[in-house]
């Protein structure tokens, strides 16, 4: 703790000796590139969000395997720019010098805090949507404790009404043995390689709800980068142009592919890629429109960029840990099905994904 309240007071000094937290003008600010950079980023945001989408059309086997395998390389990306993309900015920005003394004094890990609490936020909205798909029976038959908890509620009903009708009083005992059985019975039916394949990747809410939550977590932080490159000049705004088109691309990527993935009708995917290649490109344009007057060291934006860098974070992470790779990898039965190579492919394209973006990481 000591050598934390150090380190503040150290940046503090350096900053207030170089005026790091006052507001400076831009000089030099070309004006016609910034506006191309709208479109640019705009263009390679669809392309990373719509490429998947209008690729699910082809019904080749391999290429189902190749887009999988894709999938797998998204979720990777998803995982990087929760922890490095987010989290890190969300610690500079509230740890940052220009900060009250009584904000950086009281205490030292706000960033993570944060994302722990936005981590729990999500744990507790899981469950109650994993609780309303039991109550809805959108389950039914494909998760037997899920059809325990509904047999049983009507089994006690229905003993109830038994005993006032004059009945045993065992209705719950064989509501529960026939919704143990139920799932049994739908194996026990001869599918094609495809339709089992459909039937263990039919959509759930829960899967649908971690690509609206995945796309809100990204969506603040594609604004602020892209003021951040609406205010940036000379060789800032070459870098960051070059950055941010692989950001978006990738970030793009792993949108689309989870989007696909949790088979989302036609409407729901295209908008959740529109919104997705707007983002930036408005936050491009917000930045080109209060250049004149924006402060990035501002006490008021810091805090409120960092805190919700880090809420975003944390949405992130259990988004990627919890609900992708945990679920949809290391439990994944195709994946277990398939030969070593698609396998070593697989986790090449995890890692490969994190590796990207953690990469890029460096300057955006």
């Amino acid at each position: 703790m000591h050598r934390a309240h150090t380190a503040v007071a150290f940046r503090r000094l350096l900053d207030d000796d170089e005026g790091g937290c006052e507001f400076e003008g831009l000089g030099d600010y070309n004006m016609g590139i910034h506006i191309g950079a709208v479109f640019i980023l705009l263009a390679v945001s669809a392309l990373g969000a719509f490429g998947p989408i209008l690729l699910r059309v082809i019904r080749s086997k391999t290429f189902r395997t190749a887009l999988k395998i894709g999938t797998f390389f998204a979720f990777g990306t998803v995982l990087a720019t929760g922890f490095i993309h987010m989290l890190q900015p969300a610690n500079e920005a509230l740890t940052s010098a220009c900060l009250p003394a009584s904000w950086n004094e009281s205490y030292e890990a706000y960033a993570y805090l944060f994302a722990v609490l936005a981590i729990l936020a999500m744990q507790a909205f899981d469950f109650a949507v994993q609780q309303y798909q039991c109550r809805m029976g959108d389950l039914a038959g494909g998760d037997p404790c899920c059809n325990i908890d509904r047999a049983l509620e009507l089994g006690q009903g229905g003993a109830v009404g038994g005993m006032a009708l004059g009945g045993t009083g065992g209705g719950a005992d064989s509501a529960a043995r026939r919704a143990l059985e139920q799932p049994l019975r739908k194996d026990s039916h001869s599918h094609s390689e495809e339709d089992a394949e459909e039937d263990a990747e039919r959509t759930s809410l829960s899967r649908v709800a971690s690509v609206y939550l995945m796309e809100a977590g990204i969506v603040f932080h594609s604004v602020v980068i892209g003021i951040t490159l609406g205010v940036s000049t000379g060789a800032q705004f070459k870098t960051l142009m070059i950055v941010l088109s692989f950001h978006q691309f990738f970030e793009g990527f792993a949108i689309g592919f989870t989007a696909v993935d949790a088979r989302l009708n036609g409407l729901k995917l295209f908008v959740v890629g529109l919104i997705y290649s707007l983002t930036t490109p408005i936050g491009v344009a917000i930045g080109i429109g209060i250049r004149q007057t924006y402060n990035g060291n501002d006490a008021t934006t810091l805090l409120v960029q960092g805190i919700f860098d880090a809420v975003s974070a944390g949405i992130l992470i259990y988004v990627a840990l919890v609900q992708l790779i945990t679920p949809q990898f290391t439990h994944n039965k195709w994946l277990t099905q398939q030969s070593l190579p698609v396998k070593l492919l697989s986790f090449a394209a995890l890692y490969g994904g994190f590796a990207v973006m953690a990469v890029i990481g460096k300057w955006a």
